[in-house]
């Protein structure tokens, strides 16, 4: 707050900052730190391939029922 009232000009320290802001009953909010919500255990054991999902086919398997 301080190094934004300075840029616009103005001649102030933080401790008259601080009684301007409980005078005003302003609060200071501090954001909150980007938080992973998804953590992979190195522990746990990677799931079997079962649907054998083929990405390169020699030739083209053949419509099922279209």
């Amino acid at each position: 707050m301080v190094k934004k009232l300075r840029k616009e000009g103005f001649e102030i320290g933080r401790y008259r900052v601080r009684t301007l802001m409980k005078q005003l009953g302003l609060k200071v909010v501090q954001r909150q730190a980007y938080k992973s919500t998804t953590q992979r255990k190195h522990s746990h054991e990677v799931a079997d391939n079962l649907v054998n999902q083929d990405f390169n086919p020699e030739t083209p398997k053949p419509n099922m029922g279209r």
